[in-house]
């Protein structure tokens, strides 16, 4: 009762401060599969930006993490990361061995933003972390490729690969579905999302994942200057996985994106 009190009181402390003026600090999310870690591990390049990426999920307390792991970043400190096996940030998290654990840097300039990165669960409840005033990025991709990659082999265990109603995750309990069928239900779950962001454009800084692979220099400058960070002096070489030969099923999820994912046009996917 009194750490539950506690708690109250300090996202009341927060919510008062941060109501007077915009930190500088960020959030990342998007529909799943669209390129969010990708970005997160990007933005971990700057001298004086860090992201953390689907490690911190709870946005009513976002404030605290960020303020207690900036800390860390500037003393050199480790710090909770996701990496692939070889130690690097993961840029994908359905691929290869990923680890939980924490990690040092070289210490990071005194003025660092600090970001989180998770998707449906920030999404689901983007209104209290707009009412910090953060900034807010949200990454789209072509609902085909989306759709494929749920349905890819190694998405097997995401949420958005089981939507029927004997194999139901308990994310989508709320959802009301018209479709009956698997695809069409994926897709209905896309056109949600996409609608969500869409309606929040005005505060939400829109990425489509494509413009990101193959306009990169000119997406990240966009970011850099959105964030107010100072580009690294390097950028790597992306490679854009919206390739037909990568998936199966594509005529059949062609379809219901086309009956069901009518944001896509609003976003620029013809």
């Amino acid at each position: 009762m009194a750490s539950d009190l506690a708690l109250r009181l300090l996202v009341l402390y927060y919510r008062t401060r941060f109501a007077l003026v915009r930190p500088a600090d960020f959030v990342l999310t998007g529909i799943p599969r669209s390129g969010t870690s990708l970005l997160s591990a990007l933005l971990c390049e700057p001298e004086d930006c860090f992201c953390f990426n689907e490690i911190f999920y709870d946005p009513m307390t976002l404030p605290y993490f960020f303020a207690r792991e900036k800390k860390r970043l500037i003393l050199g400190e480790p710090v909770p990361v996701k990496m692939d096996a070889d130690g690097s940030l993961t840029t994908d998290t359905m691929e290869g061995e990923i680890v939980v654990a924490r990690k040092s840097f070289p210490p990071k300039r005194k003025g660092v933003i600090v970001g989180s990165n998770v998707n449906i669960p920030y999404l689901d409840r983007l209104d209290e972390i707009l009412a910090y005033r953060y900034r807010v990025i949200a990454l789209v991709r072509d609902p085909v490729y989306t759709l494929a990659s749920w349905n890819s082999a190694k998405t097997e265990m995401l949420p958005e690969a089981h939507v029927m109603d004997d194999d139901m995750n308990p994310r989508w309990n709320g959802m009301r579905f018209d479709s009956t069928d698997r695809v069409g239900r994926q897709a209905e779950i896309w056109e949600h999302y996409a609608r969500l962001i869409l309606d929040l454009r005005d505060r939400v800084k829109i990425i489509r994942y494509e413009s990101l692979c193959d306009g990169q220099q000119a997406t990240l400058e966009t970011i850099y200057q959105y964030l107010g960070v100072t580009p690294p002096p390097q950028t790597r070489d992306l490679k854009n996985m919206n390739v037909d030969s990568r998936f199966s099923g594509l005529d059949r999820i062609r379809a219901a994106v086309a009956e069901r994912c009518l944001s896509r046009q609003v976003l620029g996917y013809h």
